[in-house]
């Protein structure tokens, strides 16, 4: 057996020699180069990003693997979160966020596909859209009602979420939230929402109902009354006290419902499962 070399090369050009083998021929010189490369670990990253830009597609291609076999790019939804706790700790004012979270919750909506409600998704898609303005403000303070803009706070709280809001914050608590998206790295409440998109760190809890929602959420999900044409991810389980109807389970095997009417229950690989 051939060992890999596990140091640091004693030439940095020996990393150079690995990554134009990663063109050879040979596919056994390739798949030799691109072990030694990984072996070397995180150190090498900065060796390889000039390589990013190369006009040489082939090259770029490959060495992009060799990247994310040394570090694995965040999955979309840990990301997400990401832009939220960076946006907490940075200055919010700034909106540079805002593109890469449209895109993120684009790749989302991606990995949903087909097993998504299809109002729910249609909805998803209208909330990234229109949210997204550049023209609408970025707030830092809570107010009752939250309406076209972007509200980044520890703690938020107010009456209504309504009409292209975005939440960025660490929990969450409001009366309505309509045709809005919140990202929480905590537990975030909701007294009746509809439209919206949801992701959270913590547990959902609605008062009332839940309708044309999409929600990603890593604790559980609650709903004292309905939920209806939703599509929802809940790690930490279910509990519908009354109806749910037409909605999409997405990696939720445990879930207590009151009466079930048109429900579908799928499995996505491609989306986290149940936390052991």
């Amino acid at each position: 057996m051939i060992l890999l070399l596990l140091v640091w090369p004693q030439d940095p050009k020996q990393v150079d020699d690995w990554v134009r083998q990663l063109k050879h021929d040979d596919i056994a010189v390739r798949d030799e180069a691109a072990k030694k490369l990984v072996a070397l670990g995180e150190k090498v990253l900065p060796l390889l990003e000039k390589y990013e830009k190369s006009d040489d597609v082939e090259l770029r291609g490959r060495v992009a693997e060799v990247r994310k076999r040394i570090k694995p790019p965040p999955e979309v939804w840990d990301e997400i979160f990401a832009i939220a706790q960076a946006a907490l700790k940075a200055d919010p004012k700034d909106g540079k966020w805002r593109p890469r979270l449209k895109e993120l919750l684009g790749q989302y909506i991606e990995l949903l596909g087909a097993d998504a409600t299809p109002k729910s998704l249609e909805r998803a898609n209208e909330a990234r859209v229109r949210c997204f303005d550049e023209k609408f403000p970025v707030l830092t303070d809570n107010a009752d009602k939250v309406e076209e803009s972007s509200l980044i706070v520890r703690a938020a709280k107010g009456k209504e979420l309504d009409r292209r809001a975005i939440v960025l914050c660490e929990s969450a608590e409001y009366e309505k939230a309509d045709e809005s998206i919140v990202v929480c790295l905590g537990d975030f409440k909701v007294h009746e929402m509809k439209r919206a998109v949801v992701f959270a760190r913590g547990k959902v809890s609605v008062g009332r109902k839940a309708r044309d929602c999409v929600i990603h959420c890593d604790g559980a999900f609650a709903s004292a009354d309905e939920v209806e044409d939703s599509t929802i991810l809940a790690l930490g389980g279910v509990d519908v006290f009354d109806d749910s109807q037409e909605n999409a389970w997405i990696n939720t095997p445990d879930r207590k419902i009151g009466k079930v009417r048109g429900d579908k229950e799928f499995t996505n690989p491609k989306l986290p499962s149940k936390k052991k």
